[in-house]
Parts: C-alpha cells; structure tokens; sequence
C-alpha cells in the first residue's frame, strides 16, 4: 500500500475518502498506480466527475516527471515522412 495510515484505517474499518484520495494521489506520483476513469458523455452524465478525479489524482504540469519522449518512441524520432 501506498500509506500506513489507510492501511491501519482499512484494518479498523473507518477509511475516509481523504485517505484513499491521497493515497492513489501518492501512487499515481510515483507511477505505480495507473488510474482508470469510466463514464459517459450522454447529457454530461460522466463528464465533472471526470474532470475532479483528473485535478485530485494527476500531477500538474511542474511534477510531472514523463515527457512525451520518453513515453512515446514517435516523438522521440519526430513526425514520420
């Protein structure tokens, strides 16, 4: 697991939403965890709990440590002719 604290709060059975989102959060910066977001655009049923789990659980910019280079063979070599 990714904090003592949910792990010991998972035990005792009192784990909070708090816990579990810093602990993903902890994850996801260290790029252990991937997260996994379903949902549907029809009448914007999935759209703003989308968009809250990106801002709780993604880094922003200034902490993320990929860039597309070192993900993506293609735009290490450039556009292909």
């Amino acid at each position: 697991m990714f904090s003592d604290e949910l792990a010991e709060a998972a035990l005792e059975e009192r784990v909070t939403e708090e816990l579990l989102v810093a602990a993903v959060r902890k994850g996801v910066l260290a790029n252990e965890l991937t997260p996994v977001f379903l949902g549907s655009a029809y009448k914007n049923r999935g759209v703003q709990p989308l968009l809250d789990a990106v801002l709780a659980y993604l880094p922003t910019r200034p902490r993320c440590r990929t860039t597309p280079s070192s993900c993506c063979p293609r735009a290490r070599s450039g556009p292909s002719s």
